[in-house]
């Protein structure tokens, strides 16, 4: 055909007669396509994953962000991870500020220059970020029975440094002084005869941090000077009428002697000193032994009572009194129910309890002091 289209007979498409194809020619449509598929426009910056949680930061969500439309509700803004590096955020997180570096002078010259000297800057960051071993805190003690006087060095640490000291008394709660950096001595009253516990801890000023410590136990005794006192009281108490004497004695009740023979074999141990006489004794609670005593009457017999017991044991005072195997000390001078008491060590020479004695106490010669002579 003269037009270019193609003719053809279609049953399907036209009428029949009796069955018979009328032979109308018609034209057949092409096969159907399937609808273009149009993307959307997406605005320059647009994120859809990010614009669904945006309303949970300080950035304005696009809405809606599930529709096509052809402008953003907002104008894109650049989210954090867009930003350029630049030396104004440099900033890590969890890190410390960037501070520029000045001139090495520490003087600031130009307009770019740190606000803060350099060398400062760097000993401020030491202060901050101290974080060296703990050192040792020695400390000195001047002991006596009415105070402390408690000397410190201080640590070869750089920066400002504050002091706390923590005292406890006994087993009651520690009370904590605070001190400034010159201030490395400290006297601190106690009670003849109580135990403390003191504690020195060097720390930084700026933020707290422990650069020195150290702790000591500390009892409240005599001190050399007031045990010089003691010991002169008790020679100005005693007199100088002395009587000769062979045994020394020991008094404690029948139960006491009762429990040596039946369960101790017979053996009587010696014990720890307790807390008789002055309560700043250095040898309360700290050697062991037993007392006996040499005590007389005017007309050189024995007593015939005692107030520690009613049964008396004997040795012969040669037995513990020899010069060539023990060193006496003078230790204590107090009243008890209206009787005057010396207490002298009678220590083996060499024992801990002789060394203990050589440091603390006053040591007699045996052939002449106020209370107890060796004579031959």
């Amino acid at each position: 055909p003269s037009h270019g289209a193609m003719f053809y007979g279609n049953p399907n498409n036209g009428p029949s007669i009796d069955g018979v194809d009328a032979g109308y020619p018609c034209m057949q449509r092409p096969p159907l396509l399937p609808n273009p598929v149009v993307q959307p426009m997406v605005p320059p910056g647009y994120n859809e994953e990010y614009a669904k949680w945006a309303q949970w930061n300080s950035h304005v969500p696009m809405n809606p962000t599930t529709a096509w439309r052809n402008q953003a509700a907002a104008a894109p803004r650049p989210t954090p991870y867009d930003r350029p590096f630049t030396a104004a955020n440099r900033v890590p997180y969890g890190g410390r500020p960037f501070v520029p570096r000045g001139p090495s002078s520490g003087r600031i010259t130009t307009l770019g220059a740190a606000a803060v000297p350099s060398p400062l800057n760097q000993k401020n960051a030491y202060d901050l970020h101290y974080n060296g071993p703990v050192q040792s805190l020695d400390f000195d003690v001047n002991v006596s029975s009415t105070k402390l006087d408690i000397i410190w060095k201080a640590p070869h640490v750089s920066g400002q440094i504050t002091y706390e000291m923590s005292v406890a008394e006994g087993r009651n709660f520690p009370f904590v002084l605070f001190f400034p950096a010159h201030h490395t001595r400290h006297s601190l009253r106690v009670k003849a005869g109580m135990l403390y516990f003191i504690s020195i801890t060097a720390r930084i000023a700026a933020n707290g941090a422990t650069v020195a410590q150290g702790q000591k136990e500390i009892k409240a005794i005599f001190s050399e000077a007031e045990l010089r006192v003691l010991y002169d009281n008790a020679v100005k108490h005693t007199g100088t009428d002395m009587h000769p004497f062979e045994i020394i004695y020991r008094c404690k009740p029948k139960m006491y002697w009762d429990n040596i023979h039946h369960n101790c074999f017979g053996v009587m141990e010696k014990y720890m000193k307790d807390d008789n006489g002055q309560p700043a004794n250095m040898i309360n609670g700290v050697i062991s032994g037993l007392f006996f005593s040499a005590h007389l009457l005017l007309n050189g017999q024995l007593p015939t009572r005692s107030c520690f017991g009613n049964v008396r044991m004997m040795v012969q005072a040669v037995m513990f009194l020899d010069p060539s195997t023990v060193n006496i000390y003078f230790a204590d001078f107090y009243c008890f129910k209206q009787a005057h008491y010396v207490t002298i060590v009678v220590a083996r020479k060499g024992s801990d309890s002789d060394i203990h004695s050589q440091k603390y106490l006053i040591q007699l010669n045996m052939r002449d002091n106020p209370w107890l002579k060796y004579m031959v």
